[in-house]
């Protein structure tokens, strides 16, 4: 299962890099780059739903319906360019709305396997996100959306075969997968006990005590997050990008920044359990975050930062972001189980997608394709905030 999710998520990378470097292009306007995000977390909002479907398949099943579907898809695009070749940024936008209705299967196919790991071995669970994370990071931001960054600018066609292919490669590793160790659905890998609550009305107080005191997990620290990480996304890479002579060169440079940052992230965390508990690295990390993002913040307010330093901040933000998330979603796994796992795992992405929205919304009115330094005193804020929040401190 593992090959099959890097495989053909690596199609995903090559389109989501396509689409970042026509926009610095200006192929595609930059408010299509905001309104995108938006839309992609507001489909996050709906994963609570998502959740409680997809729990009903098999993992393995729901990723080789969507490696299909994107096959479908990109051969659609494919056809639509070669007769109307003029539009083939705008067939990119429609092709990237179309896909985010799919993006929650992936990440929730993965939870519920982390769930499933975590059941049969606890301590098993942190090696294989991690691995997973740094698996993702490194074959999708190092390797393919850098690769659909300089691709756009040759052709676009060439974008959606490289899709094409990936998918297709990655639902026949998956069936082999499914043939040798089918994974069940969630609902059958649990006691039944553990869905005691499923089509219960659960108590307001304790729908808002796991909304708000789950520990590390809490939805509320996971919006505070997403504000954080989107004042330094998309909208960000595309300031930096234009610091480079050749913009398309420079998104391709900026995203394998990015991958290598998010690759070593997920390491660290799996060394750093081993002499420091949940409670510190988590605080350690906000703390890093909130000292990274305001002192570059400072620096881009004084001085003419150069490319090349933004790029490494742009590294350094991603070892720090990703870590915490390889710790989050361990935490997660590993604390809870059954009815309440969906619920916290599910609300938590909800949460997420609405801070995230909310860090889109004030990027763009901070003007941060400009002007980065307001948006990212803001992000040291909320980077401050999560370092404040009391964990847990029984997990390690």
């Amino acid at each position: 299962m593992t090959a099959g999710l890097v495989v053909s998520v690596m199609g995903n990378r090559v389109i989501d890099g396509s689409f970042d470097s026509l926009t610095a292009l200006g192929v595609i306007p930059i408010v299509f780059l905001a309104l995108t995000g938006q839309i992609g977390e507001l489909v996050v909002f709906l994963f609570p739903a998502y959740a409680r479907i997809l729990r009903r398949f098999s993992p393995d099943l729901a990723l080789i319906a969507t490696d299909i579907t994107e096959t479908i898809l990109s051969t659609i695009a494919i056809a639509g360019i070669l007769v109307f070749p003029d539009i083939a940024g705008w067939i990119m936008l429609g092709y990237v709305w179309i896909g985010l209705a799919l993006s929650p299967i992936p990440d929730l196919a993965d939870e519920f396997y982390g769930e499933s790991l975590a059941a049969a071995d606890t301590s098993e669970t942190l090696v294989f996100n991690t691995s997973v994370d740094s698996l993702l990071a490194f074959t999708g931001f190092v390797i393919f959306s850098p690769l659909g960054a300089l691709l756009a600018g040759i052709d676009v066609i060439v974008v959606f075969a490289c899709n094409i292919v990936l998918s297709l490669v990655g639902a026949s590793l998956r069936w082999r997968s499914r043939s040798i160790y089918p994974i069940p659905a969630p609902r059958e890998n649990v006691d039944i006990d553990d869905y005691a609550l499923t089509g219960v009305r659960v108590p307001l107080g304790q729908f808002f005590a796991e909304l708000f005191k789950s520990g590390a997990a809490s939805p509320l620290l996971s919006a505070i997050i997403g504000i954080a990480t989107a004042c330094s996304g998309s909208l960000f890479f595309i300031w930096v990008s234009r610091l480079a002579n050749n913009p398309a060169h420079g998104m391709a440079i900026t995203l394998i920044c990015f991958g290598l940052g998010a690759t070593i992230g997920p390491q660290l965390a799996r060394i750093s359990v081993k002499v420091a508990s949940t409670r510190r690295l988590l605080q350690g990390l906000g703390l890093a975050g909130a000292l990274a993002a305001g002192s570059f913040a400072v620096l881009t307010s004084i001085l003419d930062v150069t490319y090349g330093v933004a790029v490494v901040f742009v590294g350094l933000m991603a070892v720090l972001s990703r870590a915490r998330m390889s710790l989050l979603t361990t935490y997660r796994q590993t604390t809870f189980k059954g009815e309440k796992f969906r619920r916290i795992m599910s609300w938590s992405y909800a949460f997420g997608a609405g801070g995230t929205i909310v860090g889109i919304q004030c990027a763009t009115i901070l003007n941060v394709t400009e002007y980065p330094a307001a948006t990212l005193t803001l992000a040291a804020v909320c980077w401050l905030g999560v370092a404040l929040v009391v964990t847990p401190t029984s997990n390690r």
